[in-house]
């Protein structure tokens, strides 16, 4: 689901996210809540999962700042999952438990995208095609400017 009117979200030195999300497969990528063009050129923070982990993406002054996960999330169960930018440092947080965290300073990048909640997950085949299926659940998203 897209939000309409999101684009300018006024995030500055700090971004927190997180929602509920219910993984259905393992593979691939999905979004539980993220603010990235539909091309994949320009975004200001991703939340998701990969490989059956979750995962956490910031820009910060133009570079791509990401944090994975290490507990396998469990298929057909709802987890909370918050990536937080506090300035300092992006951490990742499954079910109330740090995952994992990288130091890192600096500005949010400010985009026009809009907000996107849920998505689809793309899955390869071993000669590098793919298709596209819907991925999981996500809900009860949440996004604050720090």
């Amino acid at each position: 689901m897209v939000v309409a009117g999101s684009g300018d979200l006024g995030l500055s030195n700090a971004v927190t996210v997180l929602g509920w999300a219910r993984v259905q497969s393992r593979g691939g990528e999905g979004t539980i809540v993220s603010q990235w063009s539909a091309e994949g050129r320009e975004g200001s923070f991703w939340l998701g999962m990969t490989n059956g982990v979750a995962a956490f993406t910031v820009v910060i002054e133009g570079v791509v700042v990401p944090v994975v996960g290490n507990a396998e999330l469990v298929e057909k169960r709802w987890h909370l999952v918050a990536g937080v930018y506090d300035g300092e440092w992006v951490r990742l947080y499954v079910d109330g438990s740090l995952e994992a965290e990288v130091r890192a300073e600096g500005p949010v990048r400010q985009v026009t995208a809009p907000v996107m909640i849920g998505g689809w997950l793309l899955i390869l085949n071993k000669v590098g095609a793919g298709r596209w299926m819907r991925c999981g659940c996500a809900g009860a998203v949440c996004l604050r400017r720090n």
